[in-house]
């Protein structure tokens, strides 16, 4: 069943992420979510991750025709980005940030979160480099998804 309007789809996408994220042992880095406002800054001396979802609307499109309930269904693409900050301080950044984005990476890699719902493909990681005290890597992944209007 095709999902509501973006905000089912990110919530969906978030969902599905962060029972993944909350995966990893011994700890959990901090996970921030787009469009979320926080009270603090993240701790330099910490690891803490963001998600965000960005829709391209030059990959949208009309699915069908509309049918005899006037329904017409539209497909919505875009990328999901979970950006991972490892500190710097340790000399581990790297090694910490690519295990965080193995998670990420089977969090997406072929991956749904539910039958006809969000659909991921092409998970990569991207190495951005050294941002203040931490090391920055994102993980990106195609989406997709369906909505009926």
């Amino acid at each position: 069943m095709p999902l509501d309007n973006i905000g089912a789809a990110r919530d969906a996408v978030f969902a599905h992420f962060t029972t993944i994220w909350n995966t990893i042992t011994p700890t959990v880095p901090t996970l921030q979510y787009q469009g979320k406002i926080y009270d603090r800054k993240p701790e330099p001396n910490a690891a803490w991750a963001k998600i965000m979802m960005l829709h391209n609307p030059a990959a949208a499109g009309q699915h069908t025709l509309a049918g005899e309930s006037g329904s017409v269904r539209h497909t919505r693409r875009g990328q999901v980005i979970v950006m991972i900050m490892t500190p710097t301080a340790d000399n581990d950044g790297l090694t910490d940030a690519d295990e965080y984005a193995r998670v990420a990476m089977t969090a997406f890699e072929g991956g749904v979160t539910a039958p006809d719902r969000v659909l991921f493909r092409n998970a990569s990681p991207v190495e951005v480099g050294p941002d203040g005290p931490w090391e920055q890597v994102n993980v990106v992944a195609d989406f997709e998804y369906d909505v009926v209007v």
